[in-house]
């Protein structure tokens, strides 16, 4: 089991450190927004540390570190955005993380720049909580990731909150609904996202990402003014990959996780969240169990 555990994690840490990446950009996931109607523009800056505690392998056998592999990273990240349209927020976000991998006599440290990724969102409809409308958002939206990073050699659904860079541009499709469960205090949401690559060299040779999507159940809760909080399961799915044009069967990704936050609001639009993210050693392939905890102040006008 040991030996198993040192040879995964060193295959997913070298070959394919994308499968560490984690698609949770806010509280909230990739579909949120940093400003309401009637703001203009918005920020948000946050801290995170992550520790791993196991891998899956191709064939969904799940193998814990314990004390054979450390594999841990602290960092930061930043999100700006503005409304050119009341109901449209534009934003773009990036992280960086100072990463710590050791198995048995192998070790490495690495500084990680994330791509840089822009986001469209346009609210169809948006109430505030405490209002009984039925449907709390209903938000669609897209998105791009750029290759503006150094691009790793393997994929991107596992849990790890930041990666190399995947080296291909991505499209994504976004999504949220929230409905209101009986009392304007609790919301029920559904969101996710969906994702294409562009075929690219980073590597060295013709390869080609399989798509990517995330989806995400979530619980809100609003019980007293200026506090919400919030409770989520997600479904992390990365299709396999192509290598001049020959499938890789069995390299793709899959991985359920769990997370929750709170927020507070402050005076003149600042917010402090605090949130923690784990990965589910259940039915996941190819992809490193994480736990992530984190911090950030965001502002908006």
């Amino acid at each position: 089991m040991k030996r198993a555990a040192l040879a995964i994690a060193a295959w997913l840490s070298w070959a394919a450190p994308e499968a560490h990446a984690c698609s949770c950009r806010g509280t909230t996931g990739p579909s949120s927004a940093l400003t309401n109607r009637g703001e203009r523009v918005g920020a948000a800056a946050g801290v995170f540390a992550r520790q791993a505690t196991g891998a899956f392998d191709h064939r969904g056998g799940y193998h814990p570190y314990g004390g054979t592999v450390r594999d841990r990273a602290v960092g930061v990240s930043l999100a700006v955005g503005g409304r050119p349209l009341d109901a449209t927020e534009l934003s773009l976000s990036a992280e960086a993380s100072r990463g710590s991998f050791v198995a048995g006599s192998e070790r490495r440290d690495q500084l990680l720049l994330s791509d840089l990724t822009l986001r469209l969102r346009h609210e169809l409809i948006a109430t505030p909580p405490h209002l009984p409308h039925a449907i709390a958002l209903l938000a669609p939206g897209g998105g791009v990731r750029a290759p503006t990073a150094t691009a790793a050699s393997g994929s991107a659904a596992g849990a790890s909150p930041s990666s190399p860079g995947l080296g291909a541009w991505e499209i994504s499709a976004l999504a949220d609904l929230r409905v209101r469960l009986g009392t304007p205090l609790v919301e029920g949401g559904i969101s996710g996202e969906a994702a294409a690559r562009t075929a690219d060299r980073a590597t060295g040779i013709e390869r080609r990402l399989g798509p990517r999507g995330l989806g995400r159940v979530a619980v809100f809760a609003y019980p007293r003014p200026p506090w919400s909080f919030g409770a989520h399961v997600d479904l992390a799915l990365e299709g396999d990959v192509r290598y001049e044009g020959r499938l890789a069967r069995d390299s793709g990704q899959r991985l359920f996780s769990a997370g929750a936050w709170a927020s507070r609001d402050a005076l003149s639009g600042w917010r402090a969240s605090a949130f923690v993210i784990g990965g589910l050693p259940v039915a996941g392939k190819n992809a490193v169990v994480s736990t992530v905890v984190g911090v950030s102040l965001a502002a908006a006008r």
